[in-house]
């Protein structure tokens, strides 16, 4: 936990510093209407070498964020179809361990909905919808475990609960909300595949379940 606090708390540090910088920079009325305002910032101090360094920046910064995404999401099928929710063929790895299948399938369904959404800026907004639907659910899911399991062990202790639970729960639910009122359609298209992904959950679990069943007998 403590190094939670110190992670979360260089980074609210970076946040404020780069804010603070940019408004000694630019003037507000420059800030407001740039697209990047680091962009801007970055210009006023390099000139013509601005465009090439932010390029690189964000080209170093979006392989980064790439391979963090593949491997997350990889686990992710991963863990799925080892528990029965997902094509049993993506729990295959190789000699190293890693999920092969799975990052297939975690490639081909970036693919898939890049083509779909027409930019990359459109996924990005559409990711940032499925992240905070996924803290959502898993905020919820401390309330359903702490009444249907009101004796399992806790080795870790959710300070200030339900108060801070239930907070960070609005939270959520309060920006999936604005994303679906204010949102440039993007928020409801990724709604709509959150909300058809239900059935796709149970017709995978009634599948596994049934083939299970019959493996046993």
């Amino acid at each position: 936990p403590r190094s939670m606090f110190v992670g979360v708390g260089i980074v609210i540090g970076v946040y404020l510093l780069i804010n603070i910088a940019l408004l000694r920079m630019l003037p507000m009325s420059e800030i407001v209407g740039a697209e990047l305002a680091v962009a801007r910032a970055v210009e006023s101090l390099l000139g013509p070498l601005a465009e090439t360094v932010i390029t690189a920046f964000l080209t170093g910064f979006l392989i980064v964020g790439i391979n963090l995404g593949y491997m997350f999401a990889a686990r992710v099928i991963y863990a799925m179809s080892t528990d029965g929710l997902f094509f049993r063929q993506c729990r295959r790895v190789n000699r190293g361990g890693t999920p092969t299948a799975a990052l297939v399938a975690s490639l081909a369904a970036t693919i898939v909905f890049l083509l779909f959404s027409g930019s990359f800026v459109r996924l990005v907004e559409a990711l940032a919808f499925f992240t905070v639907v996924n803290y959502a659910i898993l905020f919820l899911s401390v309330f359903i475990l702490r009444r249907k399991e009101p004796d399992l062990p806790r080795p870790y202790r959710a300070w200030g609960y339900p108060w801070t639970t239930a907070l960070t729960l609005a939270g959520a639910l309060a920006f999936l909300a604005g994303n679906v009122i204010g949102g440039t359609g993007v928020s409801l298209t990724a709604l709509g595949v959150v909300v058809l992904s239900s059935p796709l959950y149970l017709l995978f679990r009634r599948i596994n379940t049934e083939r299970d069943r019959k493996e046993a007998g």
